[in-house]
């Protein structure tokens, strides 16, 4: 598993960004689970659109160059979260239905995934990202 913070120089960590590897003997070894969050105070200033494809990256280079899909759960209602993932080339899978509870609500989840040939015609699009994850 990899957690990174985000954070801003005046008030430290102000969201996270992480990579959840499913077991290694499982059949689903070769892919992962991308999760992220920002405070709220910070949405809409393009932070997580810049972060995403830099650790998109990271993650398929560095992290897990075996890695043959890279996948993440959208809930219902987040459609700042949805549109992120698909500026950063995630394509929308589908829905879970009422998969998940969350603040006393069940919620859809939406499924966006990105797999290693996607990522590849990302790069000869010229539309990886130049960042580094530290």
């Amino acid at each position: 598993m990899y957690n990174f913070a985000i954070t801003d120089a005046e008030n430290g960590v102000i969201g996270g960004i992480g990579l959840m590897p499913n077991s290694p003997t499982d059949v689903h070894a070769l892919a992962m689970e991308i999760g992220y969050w920002l405070s709220e105070d910070y949405w809409g200033r393009g932070i997580m659109s810049e972060a995403l494809p830099v650790f998109r990256d990271w993650a398929f280079e560095v992290a897990r160059p075996d890695m043959q899909r890279l996948a993440a759960v959208v809930f219902e209602g987040n459609v700042g979260s949805a549109r992120v993932l698909v500026k950063a080339g995630f394509v929308f899978e589908g829905t879970h239905r009422c998969a998940a509870f969350k603040e006393g609500r069940i919620l859809d989840e939406h499924i966006h995934a990105m797999t290693r040939e996607d990522w590849r015609k990302l790069s000869a699009e010229g539309r990886i990202a130049d960042g580094d994850i530290d």
